[in-house]
């Protein structure tokens, strides 16, 4: 995921580390910003021009592991990246987190206008706790996209066994009746063992790329549409209270 993010922003992150296992111990923000700096958790759910004031009730444990960097990146001026830990198979450690994982992801799901779950080419196998995560963000499923990266690194026979053993990993995680969200496939690995840059020659890349930078472009339009959406449960909340005070018995002294 962190690699996926550097690619997009296109710039390195002196705070980022990449390896082959997930490495990711913190909810990390990329943000715009005039100045190069990072902002603990404790201070970010304090400042009230960021939208992070509702993680307080997480707890100490998740603001020691949440953080912010702000840079000068073109694309960061329509776009805020969260890089969230990445999901072990290996349950003892992510208990280790002393948070509810789960619980924080959800919040982040659903404020956000796009969800990236990014696996790798080489272990696309899907944890429990992915599974628990998955169930979590079902709700969103409108905003959760698929990112099988690394796919430059294994032949063409190799990769259509790997994408078609995660779809239906992620049928059968998501539930009967769930439609599994769209999978792009690429190459955005851009460093490897040997400190090689590899360009990725998947159109998928592209695609994507076009999706993220619409969000800041429709923005308008998203919020128009969430108020709709409020107005019209408002509007069944009211009926639903003139309906219960019409058939209230009245009782007159």
């Amino acid at each position: 995921k962190t690699t996926f993010i550097k690619h997009f922003i296109g710039q390195d992150i002196p705070s980022f580390k990449i390896a082959m296992e997930p490495s990711t111990k913190n909810f990390h923000v990329i943000m715009s910003g005039k100045d190069e700096r990072t902002v603990q958790g404790s201070v970010l759910s304090q400042i009230t021009e960021f939208p992070f004031s509702g993680l307080e009730k997480f707890g100490s444990a998740f603001l020691d592991q949440f953080e912010a960097t702000l840079c000068r990146a073109e694309i960061l001026e329509g776009l805020t990246f969260i890089d969230t830990p990445g999901l072990m198979g290996n349950e003892s450690q992510n208990e280790e987190k002393g948070y509810n994982f789960i619980e924080v992801a959800r919040w982040f799901a659903e404020r956000s206008d796009v969800v990236l779950i990014v696996f790798d080419v080489h272990k696309s196998d899907i944890s429990s706790e992915l599974r628990k995560m998955l169930q979590a963000v079902k709700p969103h499923m409108g905003k959760v996209r698929v990112v099988l990266n690394k796919a430059s690194e294994v032949d063409l026979d190799h990769l259509i066994k790997v994408y078609g053993a995660l779809m239906w990993g992620l049928g059968r995680a998501l539930g009967k009746n769930s439609q599994v969200p769209k999978v792009y496939v690429g190459g955005l690995w851009t460093e490897t063992d040997n400190d090689k840059s590899e360009k990725s020659s998947f159109e998928d890349e592209e695609e994507l790329r076009s999706e993220l930078m619409q969000i800041h472009k429709n923005l308008g339009l998203k919020r128009t549409s969430e108020m709709i959406k409020r107005l019209h449960r408002l509007k069944v909340h009211a009926s639903i209270l003139d309906h219960i005070n019409g058939s209230c018995p009245r009782w007159r002294a």
